[in-house]
């Protein structure tokens, strides 16, 4: 869902500037944001990841976590995965984000287009625009499977699990013997630190 929300206003100025040229939005919208390999490029996921201070997390069992560091360290992805500089976190963070994607891009930009041609239409402002292309994003994020899997794991833990575990299953010790959540807490819905 974060990666769906940071890509709000490059859709917005996408839409912008493919209804100047008098393109299909529904066409082209999604060519304009690179496709799924486009939105998922490490370089911009370690940016975003680094910046909200989320920290992949595996557990005993096998599972992995998103997990926000409370700490001020910033967790460290590479901006390139290679044979030579294979770093299993910044891998499992572009696996997830290109399962997202494959399964949920078209539906995505298509709610992204119907928002602003709506908007434009109407003569919404810049502020209106960005605020129904986020709505419609967001909105079409949580019919995305691997976002409704989301949704339903935070949604059956109860608040003190909710806390710990993010995107993952269990609640138990990280492969480092640390608990999750120790130095770290869940990201709220906005993206804001609790």
């Amino acid at each position: 869902e974060a990666r769906a929300s940071s890509l709000v206003d490059t859709l917005r100025r996408g839409a912008a500037e493919l209804t100047a040229r008098g393109e299909e939005l529904e066409d082209e919208l999604g060519e304009y944001v690179g496709g799924t390999r486009g939105v998922c490029k490490m370089r911009d996921l370690a940016k975003l990841m680094q910046a909200q201070r989320l920290e992949v997390v595996a557990h005993e069992n096998g599972s992995a976590s998103l997990l926000r560091r409370r700490d001020g360290k910033e967790p460290h992805y590479t901006d390139k995965i290679t044979e030579e500089g294979f770093h299993y976190k910044s891998f499992a963070v572009q696996k997830a984000c290109t399962n997202v994607f494959r399964g949920g891009m078209d539906d995505i930009v298509a709610g992204a287009a119907v928002a602003y041609r709506s908007a434009f239409k109407r003569g919404a402002s810049d502020v209106d625009t960005l605020v129904a292309v986020s709505s419609a994003v967001r909105r079409r994020c949580l019919d995305v499977p691997a976002c409704k899997k989301e949704q339903n794991l935070l949604g059956r833990t109860s608040s003190k699990s909710r806390s710990k575990v993010v995107g993952g299953v269990g609640s138990g010790k990280s492969s480092s013997g640390t608990e999750p959540g120790a130095r770290v807490e869940r990201p709220s819905k906005a993206g804001k630190k609790k």
